[in-house]
């Protein structure tokens, strides 16, 4: 079976909000790339600085997933990668000029939208898949991802078990994703970053998402999304954590073909394991 062929957008196309997290308002350009040149950010802003959406320049910071290069970072870049894979676009050029990745409402499916209205072109490059070769896992306390092989890369399937139990509203769920047979742009795109009422209190306290009410964020207490939101899916929110995960998988540089299952993964855990998929294929 022919490894499928790289992708890129079109055209370029430009979006602007504010960051999810600081609240910064930043213009986002998403614009074709050649074969080969994979994801690669660019802060406009501070001298061009091109930041590749690889694992090695991940950085640590709480609650999303952010890269760095000569002392530049971009953020909560989760979302648009998740787009970006689940379109199957392998390369592009996104620039910023400001830190942080705009939010819309928390999916990434502003992202999928403004993709889709320009198209996509085929380029003339195999795509090389990491193809996970035998089990391996990645733990952190009772937080889990496994990445096991599949016979055929049309059985590749990821799939996020949210526990939160013993939660009264979002106790226990599990979403999946199998590429072959779902469309990322209306099973996973729509889904929505969540936070808990007592959560979303202790970040504004701390200066962070201080411009976010329950109207654009979905929050959560004891009875459900707080109003007037509500939900688009009844397991809304595992579908944003396997959203996320596709995300922070991606930064492994090529698609994976396996079987991805995560039990209460964070940004780490998941970027854990796109390094561990790497190291196992040297």
């Amino acid at each position: 079976m022919r490894n499928p062929v790289q992708k890129t957008l079109k055209a370029e196309v430009s979006l602007r909000d504010r960051g999810l997290f600081s609240g910064v308002p930043v213009t986002m350009r998403l614009l074709p790339a050649k074969a080969g040149h994979g994801i690669v950010f660019v802060r406009v802003d501070r001298h061009a600085t091109r930041i590749p959406a690889q694992v090695d320049f991940a950085v640590d910071q709480p609650r999303r997933t952010a890269l760095a290069s000569e002392e530049v970072t971009v953020e909560t870049v989760e979302h648009i990668l998740s787009a970006l894979a689940g379109l199957g676009v392998t390369n592009a050029v996104v620039e910023l000029d400001a830190a942080e990745v705009p939010a819309f409402d928390g999916s990434s499916q502003a992202f999928v939208e403004a993709m889709l209205s320009v198209g996509f072109a085929d380029q003339a490059a195999p795509v090389e898949p990491l193809v996970v070769r035998e089990r391996v896992e990645v733990t952190a306390g009772d937080s889990v991802v496994v990445a096991e092989p599949v016979k055929d890369p049309g059985a590749c399937q990821f799939s996020y078990e949210l526990d939160y139990r013993p939660h009264p509203f979002l106790g226990h769920s599990v979403a999946r994703f199998t590429p072959a047979l779902d469309d990322y742009a209306s099973a996973i795109a729509p889904a929505r970053t969540f936070v808990l009422e007592d959560e979303a209190k202790a970040l504004q306290n701390i200066g962070l998402g201080t411009h976010l009410t329950p109207e654009t964020l979905l929050v959560f207490n004891d009875d459900g999304p707080l109003p007037p939101n509500s939900l688009r899916f009844s397991d809304e929110p595992a579908r944003h954590k396997l959203l996320d995960l596709l995300g922070d998988l991606s930064l492994a540089g090529r698609p994976i073909v396996g079987r991805i299952h995560a039990v209460k993964s964070g940004h780490a855990l998941n970027r854990a394991m796109a390094a561990r998929l790497l190291d196992a294929c040297k």
